[in-house]
């Protein structure tokens, strides 16, 4: 089983808002700044029909390995979001692989940790303040859960396509434009974050 907990750096989402490329408009960086991406109806895009991968869609039944300290190959199994852009995920762009992460359930999440540890970190993971976990608020027919950018991985192209037209898109979760919004500003600062004070330096070319 892979480990839920968060082990990004601790960020301030609102103040990044207003710093990124391409900017937001100004009613999104509002709404970040008043967490509005708590809610669902602001966060998501709950009447799409279509059935090609988006970016940042959650795809249910899937599976994303890593290799584990042992060196051994560990499998997760369960829904999934999509983290290439949409170009890439479409089969016969020469493109054979795209990257999804793992969505875990936030209970899953507050059972690893102790009572005096749960209101805090449980806050900080509903306010999108680790780097590395993107949250998904509650919605019909989905409870309130994460994506761990840490494990990210890749899937066929072929495979996702398929997999993506057999999905009902009542079975799958599409974010809307400002949610696209705030799954940039987190992958932008999962993997694109300035260094922190103690961090090793950098090697000199």
């Amino acid at each position: 089983m892979a480990p839920t907990q968060p082990t990004g750096d601790n960020i301030d989402l609102p103040s990044a808002a207003a710093q990124f490329r391409p900017a937001p408009g100004p009613e999104v960086i509002a709404a970040i700044q008043q967490y509005a991406f708590g809610s669902a109806d602001w966060l998501y895009d709950l009447n799409f029909a279509d059935q090609e991968p988006w970016q940042g869609d959650v795809l249910p039944d899937a599976s994303v390995a890593y290799v584990d300290g042992a060196g051994d190959i560990v499998v997760i199994d369960g829904p999934v979001m999509l983290l290439s852009t949409s170009c890439d995920a479409v089969p016969g762009r020469n493109k054979p692989v795209a990257t999804v992460a793992p969505v875990f359930t936030v209970s899953s999440f507050l059972d690893d940790l102790s009572q005096g540890q749960r209101t805090s970190k449980g806050q900080a993971l509903r306010e999108n303040r680790y780097s590395n976990i993107f949250y998904l608020p509650s919605v019909e027919g989905m409870s309130e859960q994460y994506v761990n950018f840490s494990y990210a991985g890749p899937v066929s192209t072929d495979w996702l396509a398929g997999h993506c037209s057999k999905c009902d898109p009542h079975d799958r979760l599409r974010l809307s434009q400002n949610g696209w919004y705030v799954l940039m500003m987190k992958l932008a600062a999962h993997y694109t974050r300035s260094e922190q004070v103690g961090d090793p330096p950098r090697r000199e070319s």
